[in-house]
């Protein structure tokens, strides 16, 4: 009996320790309910496109329960918002704890996801010269109040409106308001304060500071066509400067052309060699969307082959107006397309363009 019972006993030993370690990974798997319930609604929200309260729905589920996942829903939800700094930072502590946990995937996705958004976050540099120290100087930002190791340093910023308020005892009160677009690059220059026993200024200073703003510079590629029916390939080089709403833009242009010049005779044709330089302010009602609009210059080499009478080398200019009524961003790319009129001496010229541009910072 004894044996049978100690037999009995040894064919339990694996079922107990089977549901013992089902209940541990089941443990594991399972999310924080609230958490779970919280990140399902901000996925749903996200898909209709309220995005505020997206962001609060999947914040609220990574304080219960902090997930690489969950994490990564929150960052991609405040990018589609503008919160470029806030997501910057949500996918770097998204990829430290893919890097915790071991999940390569997520910790690659996280990466990716950081260095496509950082060239596009404005930097705010809250500039203190250097003066004699003033007992009790406060700076805040919106109300904060920052540490002096954060002064004459460039800030991480989402795009925005920044209020600038520097207090001493016995001295006035000063502030400025900057306004933040993406990409900018701004400084506010704190100026000297003024005690408070002193005359009053003659006059006011402005309320807004302008914000100095950094440019960027691209290299594209181009295929365009007229109603000539001949087509052009090119290379482009852009160099834009952030503006509040847009940015202003100078393009330099390299392109080759072939045209038959008759119909009949295929080896009877020019090549054309053209460099234009333009101007073009893009418009951005939204981040990723742009239409822009200017003015271009460009000086034309003629090449003729084939046999015909005078047909010599030549070169010509040309001034022309080009417009852009689609430019979407793709990280750090922009795709155009750009309908350019150009009038060369009594002869205008209608080229419909697509190009692709890539940011290099």
């Amino acid at each position: 009996m004894m044996t049978d019972a100690g037999a009995a006993a040894r064919s339990y030993v694996p079922l107990v320790v089977g549901l013992a370690i089902a209940c541990t990974h089941a443990g594991v798997a399972l999310a924080d309910p609230t958490a779970e319930a919280r990140f399902r609604e901000g996925r749903r929200l996200l898909k209709s496109h309220q995005l505020a309260e997206a962001c609060a729905a999947f914040a609220t589920s990574a304080e219960l329960d902090t997930r690489t996942g969950t994490l990564l829903n929150l960052a991609d939800c405040q990018e589609q918002r503008g919160q470029t700094a806030t997501a910057f930072a949500t996918f770097e502590q998204a990829k430290a704890l893919a890097v915790r946990v071991g999940d390569k995937r997520r910790e690659r996705e996280a990466d990716r996801r950081a260095a496509a958004l950082e060239p596009r976050i404005p930097t705010l540099v809250i500039a203190v010269p250097r003066q004699p120290a003033i007992a009790g100087l406060v700076i805040r930002r919106n109300g904060t109040a920052l540490d002096t190791s954060l002064w004459n340093t460039p800030l991480r910023l989402d795009p925005g409106d920044y209020t600038i308020e520097v207090t001493a005892p016995g001295y006035r009160s000063w502030t400025r308001v900057a306004t933040i677009a993406p990409r900018q690059h701004a400084t506010v220059v704190v100026e000297s304060l003024v005690r408070d026993d002193a005359p009053p200024p003659s006059s006011t200073p402005p309320a807004v500071l302008a914000p100095a703003v950094a440019p960027a510079a691209a290299l594209g590629v181009m295929v365009g066509a007229s109603q000539l029916e001949n087509a052009a390939i090119g290379t482009r080089a852009t160099y834009a400067i952030a503006l509040p709403v847009g940015e202003l833009r100078g393009i330099g242009a390299l392109s080759y052309t072939r045209v038959a010049d008759e119909p009949t005779l295929p080896d009877l044709h020019t090549d054309t060699l053209t460099v234009a330089a333009l101007a073009e302010y893009v418009w951005r009602p939204v981040p990723i969307i742009g239409f822009g609009g200017g003015l271009g210059l460009g000086i034309d080499f003629d090449f003729p082959e084939g046999e015909g009478d005078g047909r010599e080398n030549d070169v010509g200019t040309w001034f022309g107006v080009v417009v852009s009524p689609l430019i979407v961003r793709l990280g750090r790319a922009d795709a155009g397309l750009h309908v350019q009129l150009q009038k060369a001496g009594d002869e205008l010229i209608v080229y419909g363009i697509a190009a692709v541009d890539w940011f290099l910072w």
